[in-house]
């Protein structure tokens, strides 16, 4: 009987379950294999302890190995994730996106602000370039003018047309001149304006003025600022900008000279010469027209009087300094010079002519003689 248990305790548990099933280090020393145990109990009870002592030793968790652990998923053999006779599928890891997710959503506003922002900087040049093509036509403009040194204009203010600054284009010793000059300039815009005013007010009152005086009347306000502009005081801005030059101040007295003439003609406004200017003779005739009208003429007047006053100064001041500096000898010499070319340039276009006149004179008498 003891045989038996002990035959059948060794081809019980222990046969089932070797000690080789688990590692050395987790197999722990069995109390049922002492010699004092066996010898108390029998062999068939003892066979039996072991083998259950050893049954949940293996099903027991070793909590000491990560790899044993019943938690993680772990394929099992012959399932889809793990077939049968190879190894798990590898998946095939997608590339990378070129651009960042962000550039699908944001790519139209992206282009949208890049299509603005170069609008913009065509817009930015283009505005530079008419600016470029209005500095260069403003240029274009001064040097057919004339303008020294390419200077911006200045003058008038309200629409610089000119470049004018007596006080550094003109010589110190005719600044004074120059200024003069200009204010009777001044008095003259102011004379044309109050002359078209008056007579405007005589042909509006139906004194015996006709539309004829007032179209006159306006021709010597438009044509009279713009000549005494160009003419007369252009002249006198350029001979104060020389000593003793010939050629500008002949030019300044030849034009100064019909100004001031006429500022006394336009005092006196002569009968049937002078029916559109409101002078002493209008004003003889406005004032029993009505005060209103013969107050009109004496201002005008009054304006002329001192613009022909200024105006002589002017001339007679402008002169004596051209015959100081020398001016009357450099136009003497100068004349004379004119003088000589032109009687040597008639000398020889009369030897031109009789020599031609000679020619044709022979051809024809020896004609007949061959």
């Amino acid at each position: 009987g003891g045989g038996d248990g002990g035959g059948g305790g060794g081809g019980g548990p222990t046969n089932d379950l070797p000690s080789s099933s688990l590692p050395p280090q987790l197999v722990a020393p069995d109390p049922f294999m002492d010699d004092e145990v066996v010898q108390r109990a029998g062999a068939g009870e003892i066979s039996a302890a072991a083998g259950a002592q050893q049954q949940h030793m293996h099903e027991a968790k070793p909590e000491s190995l990560p790899w044993m652990d019943v938690a993680a998923a772990v394929p099992s053999y012959g399932s889809a994730s793990l077939p049968v006779g190879g190894t798990a599928p590898r998946r095939e890891q997608q590339p990378a996106s070129v651009f960042p997710s962000w550039s699908k959503a944001t790519g139209t506003s992206s282009s949208e602000s890049a299509f603005k922002m170069r609008e913009e900087q065509l817009a930015e040049r283009e505005k530079r370039l008419a600016e470029r093509e209005r500095e260069l036509s403003d240029r274009e403009w001064q040097v057919a003018q004339g303008v020294d040194g390419g200077r911006p204009p200045n003058w008038p203010r309200c629409r610089p047309t000119y470049y004018h600054d007596i006080d550094e284009e003109v010589l110190p010793e005719k600044r004074d001149l120059v200024r003069a000059g200009y204010n009777a300039w001044c008095l003259s815009v102011a004379g044309y304006f109050m002359n078209w005013i008056a007579i405007l007010a005589l042909v509006a009152g139906n004194t015996g003025y006709g539309f004829s005086n007032f179209l006159w009347a306006t021709m010597n306000l438009i044509g009279g600022v713009y000549l005494s502009w160009t003419c007369w005081y252009q002249s006198l801005y350029k001979a104060g900008q020389t000593e003793a030059a010939v050629l500008p101040h002949v030019a300044f007295f030849l034009h100064f000279s019909v100004h001031t003439f006429w500022c006394y003609f336009t005092v006196l406004a002569v009968p049937y010469l002078g029916n559109f200017m409101a002078g002493i003779f209008t004003m003889l005739f406005a004032f029993p027209q009505g005060v209103f009208y013969g107050i009109l003429c004496v201002l005008n007047i009054a304006i002329w009087s001192l613009d022909a006053l200024v105006s002589t100064y002017v001339l007679g001041s402008m002169f004596r300094r051209f015959r100081g500096a020398g001016g009357i000898e450099a136009t003497r010499q100068q004349g004379s010079l004119a003088s000589s070319l032109f009687q040597s340039a008639t000398g020889n276009a009369g030897q031109l002519f009789t020599t031609l006149g000679g020619g044709g004179g022979g051809t024809s008498s020896s004609a007949p003689s061959s």
